[in-house]
């Protein structure tokens, strides 16, 4: 929700810092369309082209945050997150040191159904999309595709195999495009 209030909590919060974090919207896409199949949809909209729609432009609002406010944050993704916690840990330490407490690597409820160690789930999300459903989200994600090549995430074809080569890792550092604009994330 934050994702839409970053310039208002600068104006009201004048030492406010932002942790910026994205996660492979191939897995975002996976992990709605899981949950809320319930959720109404613009009328001649298929569903699932509308989750596309929802993803891709949440992410395009984190780049739009980023340019905007890059230099009073901390930015990662979902997948550094997950297979560098403790890089990311000090990242976050550096930007609010009273955070110096913080242990991404510890066990965490999920939906409170039970607690596991902080897991990269991408690959096993994104392994639940039907090629129809790619095919759709193929279709949303390729104008836009500026948008997923900012965060370094590429268009996942039906013959790629891995999760690897669509960009399940993901990058601990600012995007290459923000970087080049904005020399650095704090």
């Amino acid at each position: 929700p934050f994702l839409l209030l970053v310039d208002s909590l600068r104006r009201h919060f004048r030492n406010a810092k932002f942790l910026f974090m994205v996660r492979n919207p191939y897995a975002v896409c996976a992990g709605i369309s899981r949950y809320r199949t319930d959720q109404p949809v613009p009328r001649g909209k298929e569903y699932f082209a509308a989750v596309a729609e929802h993803v891709v432009n949440c992410l395009a609002l984190q780049r739009d945050n980023l340019e905007k406010h890059g230099s009073r944050g901390v930015f990662f993704t979902y997948e550094a997150m997950c297979d560098a916690p403790a890089r990311v840990e000090r990242r976050i330490r550096a930007l609010v040191p009273a955070l110096a407490d913080l242990r991404l690597r510890q066990r965490l409820a999920v939906k409170g159904l039970y607690d596991e160690m902080l897991t990269n789930l991408n690959a096993r999300q994104i392994a639940r999309l039907t090629p129809e459903q790619l095919a759709t989200v193929n279709r949303v994600f390729r104008p836009r595709r500026d948008v997923l090549d900012f965060f370094g995430y590429a268009i996942l074809e039906p013959s790629e195999g891995s999760a690897r080569e669509f960009g399940a890792e993901g990058d601990l550092e600012a995007p290459a495009s923000h970087r080049r604009a904005h020399q650095r994330v704090v």
